[in-house]
């Protein structure tokens, strides 16, 4: 199943991941378990070989037995035609099959094993090796051609995907094409635990050789935020290939200088239970809230993986939370308590520090009381006052935060619950997903909400939607199938005639934008 999506914006990805430079440390580990490995291997070829003559007169017996028992059958068997043996030798020439069973002695583990002396060239991954960096002229046009095709191009489109099943969980990134919407997997990350939630961010950290955490606020950098059944919060860099480890983790201790898979050296304020929902503040950018079914949300500094207060308003578990886009220090939370929270995080610098990080505050804020527990919260992005909350009984409420005592409208979305909420650039338009498979295009006005269509897009339960932040019109839908379906809303000619104006506007307003740009870079 995919549990979540995120898109990544254009431009923000390297065009060429990075190579990780291992370490010396990190060498040494790597000789050591494969000197383990050479050893283990040599004792099962010693133990194979002690039973050579034995299992060699076994071999003799049982082929004599099988001649008497082939010549016997041959006997009984009906003449084949010259055609048909004519037509499996030819086979057999062209595929080899006549030696498909013998070993390739290149390929033998226990030569390839045998031969291994140690990783020294990992230190320095320009000197030449046996394959020949510099003098095998085809292999280094492989390995150009390759670079080649794994480079991201301008127009190319990413989307983070959340994905586990009953084996493996892994994070995927995955290339859109933009005019052909084709999908592929760039690279994958494995995981730990089951992925929960997603929160990308822009921030630039990274490890220094010694250990150390490293942040510039003036740069911007390619990293996402994974929540799992751990009750920790894993920080990983999109733009490193092949890595096995995050850059940082939130809930190991701020002098935590490598990751600990074993999760013994957990700090005191880490969560206590899995972490069901994240949110990343891009006003204030180092900021990240996360949710658990601990009953708490907590306030993290990214820059220093420090835990600024944990806030314990809530009677149950935290489901879903959002930072007001227009606002950054006010914070959306809703609970399985059925409840939702507005607070304003900037009323924490009136708290003891020490006492807000180690103890659950309760903090001031505006009550929202919902008749079921959350699933899903969105902000109304176009009208930024106002957000969308979905509860398990089926309800749909539509708040503006200026008259919180009821909702501005009520509706059932869907025959069962309301999964998820994404809303678009283009005012007034939002798209739910629910449990009974189907996703809903809808449009708010003052008045009313009305359902535009829906469409059932064959990826199960929806458990993830969400609109790209460079097309407000292009859908990213996953769910319990583990497949992901996208939807170009404007190749639906009943929803591009019913937001028609708006699109128009829209588009005429970033055409205007654009040029404002150019105007003042000129």
């Amino acid at each position: 199943m995919i549990t979540a999506l995120h898109w990544v914006p254009k431009g923000a990805a390297s065009e060429l991941p990075k190579q990780i430079e291992l370490s010396e440390k990190e060498i040494e580990e790597l000789n050591i378990k494969m000197s383990e490995t050479v050893k283990q291997v040599n004792e099962i070829k010693k133990q194979n070989s002690g039973n050579t003559f034995q299992e060699e007169s076994q071999e003799i017996n049982t082929e004599n037995n099988n001649n008497k028992k082939q010549n016997n059958k041959k006997k009984k068997e009906k003449e084949i035609p010259q055609e048909l043996l004519d037509i499996d030798e030819e086979i057999l020439k062209k595929f080899n099959l006549d030696n498909y069973d013998e070993e390739d002695p290149k390929g033998n583990l226990f030569t390839y094993l045998q031969n291994f002396e140690d990783l020294d060239y990992l230190k320095n991954p320009k000197q030449e090796t046996e394959m020949g960096t510099g003098n095998n002229n085809q292999f280094d046009e492989l390995i150009e051609e390759e670079m080649e095709e794994n480079k991201i191009k301008p127009s190319d489109m990413i989307l983070l995907s959340a994905k586990s099943d009953q084996t493996l969980s892994t994070l995927e990134e995955i290339v859109i094409e933009d005019e052909s919407l084709n999908m592929y997997v760039h690279h994958d990350i494995i995981l730990q635990n089951s992925p929960l939630c997603l929160a990308w961010c822009d921030l630039s950290l990274e490890r220094a050789k010694s250990g150390d955490l490293l942040y510039d606020e003036n740069k911007t950098g390619n990293l996402v935020a994974v929540g799992t059944f751990d009750p920790i919060i894993e920080i990983w860099d999109l733009d490193l290939a092949d890595t096995s480890k995050p850059v940082c983790t939130l809930g190991l201790g701020v002098n935590e200088k490598e990751f600990d898979p074993q999760l013994q050296n957990l700090s005191p304020y880490a969560h206590d239970g899995a972490v069901l929902t994240l949110a990343w503040n891009s006003e204030y950018r180092n900021l990240m809230a996360s949710g658990s079914d601990d009953n708490t949300v907590k306030i993290w500094d990214l820059s220093t993986t420090e835990c600024l207060a944990t806030i314990g308003n809530h009677t149950d578990a935290v489901g879903a939370l959002a930072w007001k886009p227009d606002e950054g220090s006010l914070l959306l939370s809703g609970g399985h308590d059925s409840v939702c929270w507005l607070w304003d995080i900037r009323s924490m610098a009136e708290q003891n520090k020490e006492k807000q990080k180690q103890k659950k505050i309760q903090l001031d804020g505006i009550k929202f009381k919902l008749s079921s527990p959350t699933e899903c919260l969105k902000w109304d992005i176009t009208n930024p006052n106002r957000f969308f909350i979905s509860v398990e009984n089926g309800d749909s409420f539509y708040y503006d935060i200026r008259k919180p005592e009821k909702p501005l409208f009520t509706v059932s979305c869907h025959r069962k619950e309301t999964t998820q909420i994404a809303f678009s650039e283009i005012p007034g338009l939002f798209v739910t997903g629910g449990s009974d498979k189907f996703v809903k295009v809808w449009e708010i006005s003052e008045k009313k909400i009305s359902q535009v269509m829906k469409r059932n897009l064959d990826v199960g339960s929806v458990f993830a939607l969400s609109f790209s932040p460079d097309n407000p019109l292009l859908l990213a839908v996953a769910g319990k199938k583990g497949e992901i379906a996208t939807w170009d809303l404007t190749q639906d000619n009943k929803v591009f005639k019913w937001f028609e104006k708006k699109i128009k506007l829209y588009l005429l307003s970033k055409i205007q934008e654009n040029n404002n740009q150019n105007i003042n870079k000129n």
